[in-house]
């Protein structure tokens, strides 16, 4: 990696763990502007033992914002393995700073950066679609190479991604309500795995009803869905979903029970719900941070599963997402803390908290959980300095139910959950 930074000299290189010390000859000041340079040069030999294949590929190319310099000391760099953090004499792994511990407010989770102006110029194989955030500004071919220009139009979080691959496009249009635009729908896949490519535009399409109805309007006028090869996760980007082949594009569920809620649609529907709780409310980087962007957009993704395959099917989903819970809890190497103070532990931003959240919905009804949301995100979109916490939610969400069920928001404890999504189905 080649990197410069103007006004500063490098006076600390560690090339094998990539971290650079710059210092500045005049002390940069509050508001003021620097620019930095950098190239970064991906190269790997062989083959891994584990894990994904190298980022950048003949024909399915996916890099995220990871790729740049990161500024500040990067969490990555960080010994996670607890057995051998011991057997080398460092102390238990740090903790996410506490919900109360004011340093991080101003730090958002997603990124070492507020909301930025994003452009991206993109230049790949002749026969390739690179894709990124943002609308097309322009595509030429100059010999073997294309060159994509893509633009954002509004503030985005520093978390972004680029694709590249041979690929072919569905297309479809949501129709919003009237005082909304239309959005324009995209499929990227390969020509050989077209088989679950409809019912994501068909799932993108309910969840648009949904959310707009439910949350605010979307505020993109576009958004696709990409394919990439090898890995098994979806990844949301703003107006941009990555989707890897093996969760969703060579899924087989022509043999799926009637009765079976197809992981298809759910994903969709997920990662479409992050276009609010992630690209909307962003969360500071404390304890609870991962219930506004990942519980809610369990919750995003719940509504439409119930609205596409009735109740009765969700219930047979929720028994399953809380043995998937208790499972989680049972496998705890630290302890379990109460959803709003979730460390990133994911049996609780996902399992447990798409459970609470259709607990609060069933216990204090529908209406009551889904004004708390739409003031949630109507006070706290595009938020920094400080950037929203889970308190934040819990406030408005006391304010719209009224004291009678304090003990209810306020509970802790797991009885409630068993009781209702472990009752016996009716036959």
């Amino acid at each position: 990696m080649n990197q410069e930074v103007e006004g500063a000299r490098l006076t600390t290189e560690d090339t094998e763990q990539a971290h650079y010390i710059f210092t500045f000859d005049d002390a940069l000041q509050p508001g003021e502007e620097r620019s930095m340079t950098a190239a970064v040069r991906l190269h790997r030999q062989g083959f891994s033992n584990s894990g994904q294949l190298a980022a950048i590929r003949r024909n399915g190319t996916f890099l995220n914002a990871g790729v740049l310099p990161e500024v500040g000391f990067g969490q990555n760099k960080i010994l996670t393995d607890r057995a051998e953090r011991r057997k080398r004499g460092l102390e238990e792994l740090p903790r996410i700073p506490a919900l109360e511990d004011e340093r991080y407010w101003n730090t958002g989770l997603l990124s070492g950066a507020d909301w930025i102006d994003f452009r991206a110029t993109i230049t790949t194989e002749a026969d390739q679609i690179a894709i990124s955030p943002g609308y097309l500004v322009s595509d030429t071919t100059n010999g073997d190479r294309r060159t994509f220009v893509y633009e954002q139009d509004v503030p985005i979080q520093n978390f972004y991604s680029i694709q590249s691959a041979r690929y072919e496009v569905a297309e479809d249009v949501w129709e919003a309500p009237e005082g909304m635009d239309d959005v324009a729908l995209q499929v990227f896949y390969d020509p050989k795995h077209p088989y679950n490519v409809e019912r994501m535009i068909e799932a993108m399409k309910s969840s648009f009803d949904i959310f707009t109805d439910v949350f605010s309007p979307f505020q993109y006028r576009q958004m696709r869905i990409q394919e990439f090869p090898y890995a098994s996760f979806a990844q949301a980007f703003p107006n941009t979903v990555p989707y890897s082949e093996n969760i969703g594009f060579i899924t087989n569920l022509d043999n799926e029970e009637a009765d079976s809620i197809d992981p298809v649609t759910y994903v969709t529907a997920h990662e479409l719900a992050h276009q609010w709780f992630g690209h909307q409310v962003s969360a500071a980087s404390v304890q609870g941070s991962t219930m506004l962007i990942e519980s809610f957009a369990q919750y995003g993704a719940l509504l439409v599963m119930e609205d596409v395959y009735g109740k009765e099917h969700m219930r047979r989903f929720l028994r399953y997402e809380l043995d998937r819970y208790l499972s989680g809890r049972a496998n705890e190497p630290i302890e379990e803390l109460p959803l709003y103070r979730v460390e990133n532990q994911q049996y609780i931003h996902y399992q447990k908290g798409g459970l609470v959240m259709y607990l609060l919905r069933d216990q204090l009804g529908e209406e009551t959980v889904n004004n708390a949301i739409a003031q949630m995100i109507d006070t706290w979109a595009y938020a920094a300095n400080p950037y929203p916490r889970s308190v934040d939610f819990l406030n408005i969400l006391r304010e719209v139910a009224g004291p009678e069920h304090e003990e209810l928001i306020a509970d802790h404890r797991h009885a409630r959950l068993q009781q209702l999504f472990s009752q016996k189905e009716p036959d």
